[in-house]
């Protein structure tokens, strides 16, 4: 099972503030938040995962296009050179098996 990897973690405080803070950087933002709720739980993604190493752009409606850090998921290993799986943007396609790293779950 492979764990989301989501660019910012939600964190609400009881005062009526939402604060976020970025996972890599360490960055922090608090906002005013008029719905204050419990902390964002993330959710696991089924299936095989990878990380896009590259861009790559799709050449043909077969394909799906991904940038640097994006995670693809519900990964085929269709062959040695190409898969298949979803893109961020919910898109299903083949892509290049090399420019992507497969994540452990």
């Amino acid at each position: 099972l492979c764990q989301q990897v989501a660019t910012r973690e939600i964190v609400r405080v009881q005062d009526g503030t939402r604060e976020q803070v970025h996972k890599d950087t360490g960055e922090q933002a608090v906002t005013e938040d008029t719905n204050v709720h419990q902390p964002v739980a993330e959710t696991p993604y089924e299936g095989l995962c990878a990380r896009a190493l590259y861009d790559y752009q799709a050449a043909d409606e077969t394909e799906i296009s991904f940038d640097p850090d994006d995670i693809l998921t519900k990964i085929e290993q269709i062959d040695e050179g190409w898969w298949r799986g979803y893109a961020v943007d919910g898109s299903f396609g083949m892509f290049p098996a090399n420019y992507v790293e497969l994540l452990s779950g």
